[in-house]
């Protein structure tokens, strides 16, 4: 019985241990971000708004930092044909470059 708990006590040092270096690791990768360019954009849409007209401002500011190269790809967030008409917005706005 003894030797279980010790062995429990070890096992929760280590994931302890475990949990504290990503936690410092997570923090100096943080710190020392540079922020010279993001992977990706996520452009949300407003779902109180029927139509993806109303995002027409934040989808052309979308399209013209990715033309700008701040980021190499978009991920479009949105219920359904929402999600779709903003994506194809996009996707005619990046061909008329």
């Amino acid at each position: 019985m003894r030797r279980l708990l010790k062995l429990i006590f070890q096992l929760l040092g280590v994931v302890l241990v475990f949990f504290c270096l990503t936690a410092v690791w997570i923090l100096f990768d943080g710190l020392n971000d540079l922020g010279d360019k993001a992977e990706a954009a996520l452009v949300m849409g407003t779902p109180e708004s029927p139509e993806p007209v109303s995002d027409q401002p934040l989808l052309d500011r979308t399209v013209k930092l990715f033309n700008d190269g701040d980021f190499p790809e978009i991920i479009v967030s949105g219920a359904g044909k929402e999600a779709q008409d903003m994506a194809r917005y996009l996707e005619v706005k990046d061909s008329h470059r």
